[in-house]
């Protein structure tokens, strides 16, 4: 059975909190973290909930809670519907599969950031903005009658 995704709040969205830099150290140490993981020779369904929860925090705090890469990274692979009566062996295929496709997301993600370099608005351009006067209404042409 496919697994429900959370419905959206209707609280405001949290917005980004913490800096690039600080996102992409947090974000590195999940990733070695989710890495460790995938070299166990099992995967238990608590670890990987664990590793999501705390990877959907960090990604709020740098993204914000609005942002596709939490739902990209912490549901990849999540849309696939299984048996009833699944193995373990099957799901845990299933768990370590997930948690490489959300670890490569990760890694897209960590470029992005790395590669991100925010534009300071020009503040020339501001002033000039400000210095506009506004526009006159134009007037119809006068009908003069004589």
């Amino acid at each position: 059975m496919a697994k429900d995704r959370p419905k959206p709040s209707s609280h405001p969205p949290v917005l980004p909190n913490v800096s690039p830099k600080e996102i992409l150290s947090l974000l590195e140490l999940q990733k070695n973290k989710g890495e460790e993981l995938l070299k166990k020779n099992l995967i238990h369904l608590g670890d990987v909930r664990s590793w999501n929860l705390s990877t959907q925090e960090i990604l709020v705090k740098g993204f914000g809670s609005n942002s596709a890469y939490i739902n990209s990274i912490i549901h990849s692979g999540d849309d696939k519907p299984y048996p009833a009566y699944e193995p373990e062996s099957s799901l845990e295929k299933q768990r370590r599969k997930n948690l490489q496709m959300a670890l490569g997301l990760l890694k897209d993600c960590m470029e992005h950031l790395q590669n991100y370099h925010p534009r300071r608005p020009n503040r020339n351009l501001r002033l000039r903005r400000k210095k506009r006067r506004p526009r006159r209404k134009r007037r119809s042409p006068s009908i003069w009658w004589w």
